[in-house]
């Protein structure tokens, strides 16, 4: 019996935690499948349908942004690059994507997880991009192997000048978006799609098709599955709870991979069973006539024949939890609230409700906004663990549970912990990142980096040219471990640029020209790099030391007045210049500053080996051959280009 219902109420019995959270699992599972008892008990429904929600939700902020890449900024900024404007180019991740984000949550209703200000009024990096782009650019920008991906590391796209500017089929306005129209603010762009202007119906159509029932629920369900990153520990054990009372579960498929593999081998998806699925947690839109809508309305439970009485009314859900919660058992109930339609949210653009993607009926919007059936907010106060030993990944009690140690905390971390096991997978995969909060955790390696990096300037005086030079192996070796994870690259590279001690002594160094800076120019590079391309958002003043300390760098070897060094001085600064545009180039970062840093490099070697009658062979010394060789195409544009090595080896 429900609270309040007929005949019950006053005269039931208090309930214990236990026969709260039972109460809670069993009410849970017979509202999801639409019969007074579920076929598989609900015992663990609740937390194993919080953990489904909870790695769903996890994937599709990933999904949504890489789909906002290849639907917008990615295409965005290979426009500017074929029209050849760099300075458009390189702010479309600077201000261009708060118009693109504000034009997506206008028309879709989609939240992102990305910062953006729909007050900016600053429309560098905005155009009618798919204007002025060809129908073969969408063919390679959709390509599922190009999801996601920088333009720049897209091999259709890498072609020489005029095989790509085919790609580009008109010539457009900057700042201009749809027929000509200029808006003052990005908001006023939201609005725009908010209201349904169709010459932006191709931009929403696009970043649509990323989310097809099929390809989405193949993707979601086989990175899920996988549980290849410890925040989607947990979802195969809690897709077995859930299947245990799914309406479509088939008898002889005793586990639900068995259940989701068409073939004995679990290589073959049923990409059907497997959307369906996802439909009856809600997280894709019920399709009217599906065979769940019918298991769920009302055909014969296991047992009864056609004829019976149909099952009952699906329980007052509602009622049971406010029972739950009067008696003080709130953990039981903790984090769960149902309702019978999804709860539309509004749009801080119109302060009216956001659309959905129509074309394959699959919310796009951030689980926690939108969610038929139910509604789950991961929050400390709505979604609490049942004690102080579970550990939020693995959903286990154990005993060496402890809160992760946080670099540089924003707010109350007390609830970001993991168990050792979890703690061993996570480091395994060499993530420095908190997997609750995305701030940076006390990472050994990149400590004992900035330490000595900014021990390294403070001490240069004492610092041999070679143990200066160590500084980039250093960073380099940083790089590897992190590669793939670019925005844990740019946290610690901005901690480094901002740190006092650091900026203090780069412009002690820059107006003094002391010789050191040379010998850990590669550091200085890869800084002003990252900085120049749109990937270090520090402040302009900081930007423009790194500008000022490079030239300090460069400035004395080129030119007629250029000065004389040492042979291994020139092959150690071409490996400073190289080092950082590899690591850039391996990490599938922007190249483009780095890349120049290499040719300007080469270029005043080549320059002081004419003026100066250098030896080559011992410039050659100090060059590792290998990463010479490796800048030729990308860098130079091939070997009889490369002027270093002309100069250097031949």
């Amino acid at each position: 019996r429900t609270h309040g219902a007929k005949g019950g109420g006053d005269d039931e019995a208090p309930l214990s935690a236990g026969a709260a959270g039972a109460l809670v699992d069993s009410a849970l599972a017979a509202h999801f499948t639409g019969v007074g008892g579920a076929p598989g008990g609900g015992d663990g429904f609740s937390e194993a349908l919080l953990k489904a929600y909870a790695c769903v939700e996890t994937y599709l902020d990933g999904h949504k942004e890489k789909a906002f890449h290849s639907a917008f900024l990615e295409p965005a900024r290979f426009y500017f690059d074929l029209a050849g404007d760099a300075h458009q180019r390189d702010h479309v991740n600077i201000h261009g994507i708060n118009w693109y984000l504000a034009l997506l949550h206008g028309g879709l209703g989609v939240q992102l997880p990305l910062l953006s200000s729909y007050g900016d009024g600053d429309n560098i990096g905005v155009c009618d991009f798919w204007q002025g782009l060809s129908c073969g650019a969408w063919a390679v920008f959709k390509q599922e192997g190009n999801f996601g991906k920088a333009f720049e590391g897209i091999g259709d796209l890498k072609k020489k000048a005029k095989e790509r500017g085919k790609f580009k089929v008109k010539n457009l306005t900057a700042g201009e978006f749809a027929n000509g129209n200029r808006h003052a603010k990005a908001k006023h762009l939201g609005n725009a799609a908010a209201k349904g202007r169709p010459e932006l119906a191709m931009y929403l159509d696009r970043y649509a098709h990323f989310f097809r029932r099929d390809w989405l629920a193949r993707r979601m369900f086989e990175n899920l599955n996988s549980e290849s990153i410890p925040e989607y520990a947990g979802f195969r054990k809690a897709c077995e709870t859930l299947y245990r009372s799914y309406p479509l579960r088939e008898v002889d498929k005793e586990t639900f991979v068995e259940f989701a593999y068409a073939d004995e081998y679990f290589t073959e998806l049923d990409v059907q069973r497997v959307g369906e699925f996802f439909e009856w947690l809600r997280v894709f839109k019920e399709r009217p006539g599906s065979r769940l809508s019918e298991a769920v309305a009302g055909s014969p439970a296991e047992g009864q024949e056609a004829g019976d009485a149909p099952r009952g009314e699906r329980p007052d859900v509602l009622g049971v939890l406010d029972r739950v919660l009067a008696e003080g058992n709130e953990e039981a109930a903790a984090g769960v609230r149902v309702e019978t339609t999804p709860p539309p949210f509004s749009s801080p653009l119109t302060g009216g409700v956001s659309r959905e993607v129509q074309g394959d009926n699959i919310y796009v919007g951030k689980t926690k906004d939108v969610k038929k059936g139910m509604q789950v907010e991961n929050s400390k106060e709505k979604c609490r663990v049942p004690a102080d030993r579970t550990c939020p990944i693995c959903m286990e009690e154990k005993d060496d549970v402890e809160m992760l140690e946080h670099w540089d905390p924003k707010g109350d971390v007390s609830e970001h912990k993991m168990c050792g096991a979890c703690r061993v997978q996570w480091q395994k995969h060499d993530n420095i990142e908190c997997p609750f909060c995305r701030e940076l955790l006390h990472a050994d390696e990149m400590t004992v980096f900035i330490k000595d990096a900014v021990a390294a300037i403070n001490h240069q005086q004492q610092m041999s040219p070679d143990e200066a030079a160590a500084i980039m192996e250093k960073w380099q070796m940083l790089e590897m471990m992190l590669q793939g994870q670019q925005s844990a690259i740019r946290r610690v590279a901005k901690l480094v640029v901002e740190h006092k001690d650091f900026a203090a002594s780069i412009i002690k160094g820059t107006s003094g020209k002391c010789r050191w800076l040379r010998d850990m120019a590669g550091v200085v590079f890869r800084l002003d790099s990252m900085c120049k391309d749109g990937e270090l958002n520090v402040s302009a003043a900081k930007g423009k030391m790194l500008a000022d300390a490079v030239e300090a760098i460069m400035t004395p070897i080129e030119g007629p007045t250029a000065q004389k060094l040492e042979p291994h001085f020139y092959g150690a600064l071409y490996m400073q210049a190289v080092t950082p545009w590899l690591c850039a180039w391996r990490g599938g970062a922007s190249t483009r500053t780095a890349a120049e840093h290499v040719r300007r490099v080469g270029r005043s070697i080549a320059h002081g080996i004419k003026k100066h009658k250098i030896n080559k062979k011992e410039i050659t010394q100090r060059l590792v051959r290998d990463y010479v060789m490796l800048a030729h195409e990308p860098v130079w544009g091939g070997q009889r280009s490369d002027v270093l090595y002309m100069a250097v080896y031949k």
